[in-house]
């Protein structure tokens, strides 16, 4: 897995997508909230500077896309929770979400989680 910005992660789903177009393959966005600590390393440092007024926990994005089980792709980015709302915006552009949220919905306090699925269409 591939730890990359979060316009990069965007680029590569649009990449994803038009490669599943055009295939047999698929295409999994997954969402999932962690603790800073856990991705707060000197590789995440160099994309995104986390910091205390950040929270606790950030989302974690992953992108898989499934081929013929000798090319998988990964990838994946950290989002804060101030800027969940503006990244899930361009990323429901790309592909068509759908978003689970659990009673609470505070992130931290319970797990967000995205399913995203490529169809092949003609539009």
């Amino acid at each position: 897995m591939v730890l990359v910005s979060t316009d990069t992660f965007l680029a590569k789903v649009t990449e994803f997508y038009a490669e599943a177009q055009g295939s047999k393959g698929s295409v999994a966005v997954s969402c999932k909230s962690v603790p800073v600590a856990k991705v707060n390393n000197k590789a995440q440092q160099k994309i995104l500077k986390l910091t205390v007024e950040d929270g606790e926990h950030v989302l974690l994005f992953r992108a898989c896309k499934y081929g013929n089980n000798k090319h998988k792709k990964k990838y994946s980015t950290v989002v804060t929770a101030m800027n969940h709302a503006s990244f899930h915006a361009s990323l429901s552009q790309i592909v068509k979400t759908k978003v689970d949220v659990p009673a609470k919905g505070a992130v931290g306090k319970s797990t967000k989680r995205v399913v995203a699925k490529v169809k092949k269409t003609t539009e």
